[in-house]
This record gives structure tokens, sequence and C-alpha cells, in this order.
């Protein structure tokens, strides 16, 4: 791919992102077969897929707009960008353009979260799937863990200091390419990941939908809750009625909200 090929402006988005959705079903179904090494192939190519760094590029710059930087690339620009987005490697770039380094950061960031996602997407419970359903979507998996006949202790949670994370465990936990395991270690080892997500309340109201890379992270860190509560709700409760009905979780971002129903709570 080089930019003198191409015309920003005359990109047919449509077909990008339907390759773009062919290759991401591809790592889907073979991590739901459990064929990681296939995986692990299919993630290689989108890494490395046109499609892919042009959308990367893309959102990183919506994003960046969204977050009122203060950055406009051109078209060649973006181009440029999608041409040398390569991850472990630095863009060609002039160093001096200190806004399109924040754009390949995000992007980046963007491109590995294009990969990861139809690996997770297969092995998430029920009520993580879907990381970015729309706001009515949310407020539905909200709605449907609330018992309106029983009395229910909600619990809001959120995961703020991602340091405090074990980062070999995480990595061991994903199991997706080298590649990404790579630039994923790099990145913790530096604290590129530690940036706090907007106000998640806010956002919810606001009926705001996107997320980042870390969101992602915590989200497959926290994988296997579901069934950690259920397991504890059979050992513990499920004969005693202690607690009426197993504990349920939605997550949203690095927020969990966890409802418990107990006849005898007030």
């Amino acid at each position: 791919m080089t930019s003198k090929n191409w015309k920003w402006t005359e990109i047919n988005w449509f077909q990008i992102e339907k390759n773009l959705l062919k290759q991401q079903q591809q790592i889907y179904n073979e991590s739901k077969r459990g064929h990681l090494n296939q995986m692990h192939q299919f993630q290689r190519n989108l890494l490395q897929s046109v499609d892919a760094k042009l959308v990367a590029i893309r959102q990183a710059t919506e994003n960046t707009a969204d977050m009122k930087f203060g950055i406009a690339l051109s078209h060649t620009q973006k181009l440029a960008l999608a041409s040398n987005l390569n991850l472990n490697q630095e863009s060609n770039l002039a160093k001096s353009l200190q806004p399109i380094k924040k754009i390949e950061k995000q992007a980046k960031h963007i491109l590995i979260k294009l990969a990861l996602e139809p690996q997770w997407e297969a092995l998430f419970e029920k009520n993580s799937k879907r990381l970015g359903n729309s706001h009515y979507q949310l407020t539905q998996n909200l709605l449907s863990i609330l018992d309106r006949q029983k009395p229910q202790k909600i619990f809001l949670i959120e995961f703020s200091n991602f340091s405090e994370m074990d980062h070999l465990k995480l990595l061991t936990k994903l199991e997706a390419c080298q590649e990404i395991e790579t630039q994923l270690y790099s990145w913790l080892n530096q604290g590129l990941l530690n940036e706090t997500s907007p106000d998640l309340l806010w956002q919810f109201m606001q009926g705001k939908s996107s997320y980042f890379l870390r969101d992602l992270l915590v989200n497959i860190a926290f994988t296997g809750l579901e069934k950690f509560l259920e397991n504890w709700y059979d050992l513990n409760c499920k004969s005693s009625k202690k607690i009426a009905s197993c504990p349920k979780v939605v997550r949203y971002k690095t927020a969990f909200v966890i409802t418990i129903s107990n006849q005898n709570l007030f």
C-alpha cells in the first residue's frame, strides 16, 4: 500500500469495512473452535491488512477530533500514516509532527483492538458480549438483570487503576498472536495504557458507546466473573436460600454492575 495509489476521498468505505468484517469473522470462528494457530494467522493477516489500517486511521482521526486535541490531518497525511502503520515500528513521518504521533499511537491501539475483539467476542459471557453496544442495547441489558419482584442490592464497580493489574497474567490469558502480545507488553511496561477513560456515567447518560483498547483489556481480564459468581452461589447460597437468585453482571467499558436479589435485604 502506498499513498500514491490512493485518494482518501475516493475510498469505498463500505467495501473496506465489509472486507474487515470478513477477516474478523475468520478470527471469531477459529477462536470459537479453539484453533489458536489458525486464529493467530488470521490476526496477523488483519494487522497487515490495508482495510484494517485505513479503518484504524479513520477512527483515530475521528477520536482525536472528538477529544478536542486540535488535530487536523490532510488526506495525504492520513494515507501516509496508514501506509506506515505497523506494530513495533516508528512511523517514517517526521518526529517533529507530534500531533501525528498522537494519532499514530491511537491508530495502533485501534488496530490491535480490531484483531482482539473478534477473538474474545467468541469467548465472552452472555452479559459481557458486544462491548460496543448501542446505548439502547446497553440499557436493555441493564434492565434485563433487574428482578422487579424482589428487593435487590445493586453494586456499581469501576476498575480505575490499570497499573495495578498483573500484566503477565493478562498477557497469558490473552492467547493472542505473538505480535499483539509483544506490543502490549511494551506498552504496559511503559504505562501507555494507564490513561483513564472519560466519566462513564456521563457517557452513559449521553448515549456514548465508543471505547478504548484498555477497556477491552479490562473486560478480558475479568472474563470468568459470571462463572465465578455462579459457582459461589451454588456452593454457598443455593441450598440455604440466603440469596434468592444468582448474582448477575453487566459490563460497560471498565465498569461492572452486579445485582443480588434477596427477600431479606430490607
